[in-house]
């Protein structure tokens, strides 16, 4: 069962039936996509919501998907997802409408997702792509502690990497009183300030 993951004012929840609408809004909007990749059009973002929620549903899942939502509001803001595509490492992505890009909205996801994924799923590294010239993500990747490597042979795309160490030390790290793995797990979640 995938975990609800808590932030400092997110949550993490995992995308379900009734997340259709915005997993289809965001896949089929050009600006969410803007320096990711084409928009889709509706069929086939329906397509890849039911491959999603079919990840989602597996007992072990090797791709992973949550809707962001502000805790306040209960408003869903966006998606993130982990996709363990090398041992002991995943690819963090996540899709926001263009009114929540640029507010910490990633930021914020993308630190509570780190935590849980080194503290509770064990995974040494994390790493991200985008292509060069988006100057949001790699912002965004600089800020969070993620350290640039080497493009992928043939791929022109920038690669970030963040690993389980280089969090441990980060300012950014939501759950201080709670040890990463050499430590002890997390008991219900990740726990954030404030």
């Amino acid at each position: 069962m995938i975990a609800t993951i808590h932030g400092q004012q997110l949550d993490l929840r995992p995308l379900a039936e009734a997340h259709e609408p915005l997993y289809s809004r965001l896949y089929t909007d050009p600006l969410a996509l803007h320096q990711i990749a084409s928009a889709q059009d509706a069929s086939s973002a329906a397509h890849g919501f039911r491959a999603a929620l079919q990840f989602n549903a597996a007992t072990q899942p090797v791709r992973i998907f949550w809707v962001i939502q502000e805790r306040a509001s209960f408003q869903a803001l966006g998606l993130i997802g982990l996709s363990l595509d090398e041992p002991g490492g995943a690819e963090v992505g996540v899709l926001l409408p263009e009114e929540h890009q640029g507010r910490g909205v990633a930021t914020q996801a993308i630190a509570a997702l780190a935590d849980h994924a080194f503290a509770v799923m064990q995974l040494q590294r994390l790493h991200t792509r985008h292509d060069p010239g988006h100057a949001l993500a790699a912002g965004l990747m600089a800020t969070l502690g993620f350290e640039q490597m080497a493009p992928a042979a043939g791929s022109g795309r920038w690669r970030w990497q963040l690993t389980q160490r280089r969090w441990a030390a980060s300012p950014r790290r939501l759950s201080t009183a709670n040890p990463l793995p050499s430590g002890g797990l997390f008991q219900d979640g990740i726990r954030g300030h404030g």
